[in-house]
């Protein structure tokens, strides 16, 4: 089931279509509809990014708040190697049950993730793993397209956020910033509960092997 935060992201997408995106798929579209395509790929994509930074902090305030109460959480494990990686000189966590024995820093990790979410500026390929995998998503867990996808629509939001509207001279369609947009909208809800399994299981299941 998806969640809040999710549901409300879809939800704003779709406000936006409606005020900034006519109807035409056709290339000869106005200056005004170009300018409201490009006003809407940048306003889409913040909020794209809102909703991914968002749920992978609630993420991580779900995996630590099940971990103190004894519950397993892949969420909470994660965190808890990456600050010690990150912020500290100590014997890195390998095992499952070394984790455990550094219970007084699942604050710590939650604060520094927090942090460090906050600080992100942009949603690229990199920045969406900068994100995932500190709160325990595996490779398998991140669709590759959704990556690639959001690294093409960074590539085209950062000029136009840059440039003024009277240089942007580069044709866009309406429908091709819709359905990009679209695109990368279905691929978060897979993101969505997969963060979701990561809060709530230890270990991740594998990946089911492929059929020969």
């Amino acid at each position: 089931m998806p969640s809040n935060l999710y549901v409300g992201m879809q939800q704003r997408i779709e406000n936006l279509k409606k005020a900034l995106l006519n109807q035409q798929d056709e290339l000869d579209a106005d200056a005004e509809d170009q300018l409201r395509a490009v006003a809407y790929r940048v306003l889409a994509s913040a909020t794209i990014e809102e909703f991914v930074e968002k749920r992978c902090v609630e993420t991580a305030k779900a995996g630590i708040e099940r971990f103190k109460k004894g519950d397993e959480s892949s969420t909470a494990r994660a965190l808890v190697t990456w600050l010690v990686v990150r912020n500290t000189p100590d014997v890195v966590p390998l095992e499952p049950q070394d984790v455990k024995s550094y219970f007084h820093l699942l604050d710590d990790a939650f604060k520094a993730y927090s942090a460090s979410a906050s600080n992100n500026h942009g949603l690229d390929a990199k920045d969406l793993r900068n994100l995932v995998h500190p709160v325990g998503l595996r490779s398998h867990q991140v669709p590759e397209e959704l990556a690639d996808r959001l690294q093409a629509l960074a590539d085209k939001r950062n000029p136009s956020v840059h440039a003024s509207t009277l240089k942007i001279t580069r044709r866009t369609n309406p429908g091709i910033e819709r359905d990009q947009v679209d695109a990368i909208v279905a691929l978060l809800e897979r993101l969505d509960d997969e963060l979701e399994i990561a809060a709530t299981t230890y270990p991740i299941p594998a990946p089911a092997a492929a059929s020969l």
